[in-house]
């Protein structure tokens, strides 16, 4: 499959399953508690992958403006008018290519891209249009799903549309590479989620601490290589300048 054939499967797959998506569940809480605390102000804030919009409105709430891009132009329709119907105006949404921004350098002062990064094939051209446009001392917040979990397996038996995950190590390298210092990672879903059901669900969303059991677990350093979804805080890392002789 091309490239281009792939962003069209990508696009078709994701209009199909918008109302799975235009929901705040599982991590959406968490993700959403890590965007209020990196978060400056008004700075402005892109969303890379903004889907239906429904984070970003919780969060032009609170923060500055959020420019949103997505593939998907149903997926931008439907955030337009959500958007719209609740009369919040700090939002905007282009169609457009992760690996291709439309937007100028250095023009944001936090990126996050949620369940997105796992649909991508070339990572390393989107990481690094991430460090493009965010400004001097800037703070990225991704979603990466791990390629060593079992729900990786699972994810490529069950659904139609490609996954793209990353083990930890390539995640970390495809970071460096794009110019970036991982400050903080949390760990999520070491059981696989098509088994976490009823009980054992309640059980693993159980508050420890101020985290939910499932995190604890997933967090332990003996397993915490083999949990699906992993997410990352990393500061845009300022050029190196060669001494002068």
């Amino acid at each position: 499959m091309s490239v281009v054939d792939y962003k069209e499967h990508v696009r078709e797959y994701h209009a199909r399953n918008l109302d799975k998506l235009a929901h705040i569940g599982g991590l959406g809480f968490i993700k959403l508690d890590l965007l209020r605390q990196h978060s400056a102000g008004d700075a402005p804030i892109l969303s890379a992958g903004c889907g239906t919009g429904t984070l970003e409105m919780a969060v032009a709430r609170e923060a500055g403006h959020v420019h949103g891009c997505d593939l998907t132009i149903e997926a931008l329709r439907r955030y337009r008018e959500s958007a719209a119907a609740a009369k919040l105006s700090r939002l905007t949404q282009v169609n457009g290519d992760l690996a291709r921004l439309p937007y100028r350098s250095d023009r944001f002062a936090l990126l996050y891209s949620f369940s997105t990064l796992y649909y991508i094939r070339e990572i390393d051209s989107v990481l690094t249009e991430f460090h493009r446009v965010l400004g001097r001392g800037g703070t990225v917040v991704l979603e990466f799903a791990n390629s060593l979990s079992i729900n990786a397996v699972h994810s490529r038996l069950r659904y139609a549309c490609p996954h793209f995950f990353l083990s930890p190590w390539r995640m970390d390298r495809a970071l460096a590479r794009a110019g970036f210092s991982v400050v903080a990672r949390r760990h999520f879903y070491l059981f696989p989620t098509f088994l976490s059901r009823g009980p054992l669900k309640s059980l693993l969303s159980m508050t420890i601490g101020g985290r939910s059991l499932d995190e604890r677990l997933s967090s332990l350093p003996v397993v915490r290589n083999l949990a699906c979804k992993i997410l990352v805080v990393a500061t845009k890392t300022p050029p190196t300048v060669a001494p002068t002789q």
